[in-house]
């Protein structure tokens, strides 16, 4: 019965990653911003980034809008996994690929949740 659960369960901790990580890009902490300057991001980047990532939470927690979440998670895990690949920072990839393949069974992930066994033996 949790195999049901496990695309569900990926998307909400999905959705919670990209949350922290676009309130930490919005608030641009002084080691964020030294980081995209040591990458040679341009200015300002990191609260773009912030915005996109605080987007792409919201979709993912909508059931409507979780296909585009999927979407956009994707592409910005791409994007940060071969700009940190670029500036040889293989660990650091690392958890942006385990991000990513935890996309593929979230977008199993229907726009309803399945009923759980003790709510359906309790409606009836």
């Amino acid at each position: 019965m949790w195999t049901n659960s496990l695309p569900y369960f990926l998307t909400d901790i999905l959705a919670a990653i990209f949350a922290i990580a676009a309130i930490v890009g919005i608030a641009a902490a002084h080691q964020l911003r030294e980081r995209f300057r040591q990458l040679q991001h341009p200015r300002r980047l990191y609260r773009i980034m912030g915005e996109l990532q605080l987007l792409t939470a919201l979709f993912l927690s909508l059931p409507e809008m979780r296909v585009w979440g999927i979407v956009l998670a994707g592409f910005l895990l791409f994007w940060g996994i071969v700009a940190l690949l670029n500036h040889r920072q293989w660990s650091c990839a690392v958890a942006g690929m385990l991000m990513m393949t935890a996309l593929a069974p979230a977008s199993l992930a229907s726009t309803e949740r399945p009923a759980d066994a003790m709510s359906v033996v309790a409606s009836r």
